[in-house]
Parts: structure tokens; sequence; C-alpha cells
């Protein structure tokens, strides 16, 4: 687990994942979460389209609400709407959701490395910055969003998706003030 200033000195070369950060920090203020309500997306400027929202219902259930432009480039398709759940490898998926859910718990962030891999083979690496905000009622839907910046070459536009996405190559997770995950 690292601090949010050693966040923001790993993230010095992901810009939309520094940008998201910067502004999420301003969001919460005091708070050690902002809540959906005090998000202003548009504050984000050209790293908005590195932006994307989950909702995390449970410990078994979340889904894209909104995908960013550089997601759905690095993915090679459009989640929004869908399940994470059916986008992962059967086997990995009780490792994903929990780690959603975790990040919601606990609450804390996350760093992650991963290459989204398509049929040809072609690799896309990313680095993700997930932090999460509380929902505007009490028991309303946890959302974690998520910023994320493609490294490296470009897949082509006609190169289809290989089908689910791996767990993440690695994870760091990041102390926003509440503690660490177990």
């Amino acid at each position: 687990m690292i601090s949010l200033k050693t966040c923001a000195d790993l993230l010095a070369d992901a810009p939309n994942c520094l940008a998201f950060l910067t502004a999420w920090q301003r969001w919460r203020g005091d708070d050690p979460v902002p809540s959906v309500d005090r998000i202003k997306p548009e504050e984000l400027g050209k790293a908005l389209n590195g932006l994307s929202i989950l909702e995390v219902h449970s410990p078994e259930c979340s889904k894209y609400r909104l995908v960013g432009a550089s997601h759905i480039q690095a993915m090679g398709r459009d989640l929004t709407g869908e399940e994470v759940a059916s986008v992962t490898p059967k086997n990995d998926q009780a490792q994903r959701m929990q780690g959603l859910w975790t990040m919601v718990s606990v609450p804390c962030g996350a760093i992650a490395e991963l290459s989204y891999v398509r049929q040809s083979g072609f690799r896309t690496p990313t680095r993700r910055l997930v932090l999460p905000a509380t929902p505007k009622s009490s028991g309303g839907t946890q959302r974690l969003y998520v910023a994320v910046d493609i490294s490296g070459g470009r897949a082509m536009r006609d190169d289809p998706p290989a089908g689910p996405v791996g767990l993440t190559e690695e994870v760091t997770y990041v102390d926003i003030g509440c503690g660490a995950p177990e």
C-alpha cells in the first residue's frame, strides 16, 4: 500500500491518471472520499477521455456505467452497461470482483498495470488509477472512477478484441486515509 503522495510520483508519466488524482483530491476536500455529487468530470479537460465509471453493487456484481474513449480504444469495444464479470475469464471473476468490492469497502484506491490483448496478439499496455466515490444517499450504489493511460503503441481499428480481459499484471493499493485492505 502506498500513500497519495507516492501515488502521484508514480503517475508522473500518466497524464490522465495524474489529472484525475489531482481533481479527486480537490473534490473530496476534507472527507476521505468524495460523494458522486461533488465529482465534476468536466474539470478534467483533455483527461476526461481517459475516465470510466464502475458501479459496484455487491461483492458479486459490478457494471460499467460509462467507458471513456481511452478505455474503449485500449479494449477495442465499448462496455458501457456490461457486467464486469461478463468480460472476465471465469477463473478470474471472483478475484476481480473481490478487488473491486475491497476498494469501495475499505475504501482505498489502486494503481493497476494491465495489457489488453487483441486477436492478432497485439498488446496495449495501460496504467489505471482507480479511486472510490460514495453514493449521493445512504444505501446508494458505490462507484469506482477509473482513469486510463495507454503506454506504447496503439492497436489498429480493425484488430478485434481477444475476448475476456484477464487480471491486472500488477496492483498497488493506495491509502486514501482509511487504511489498508486485508
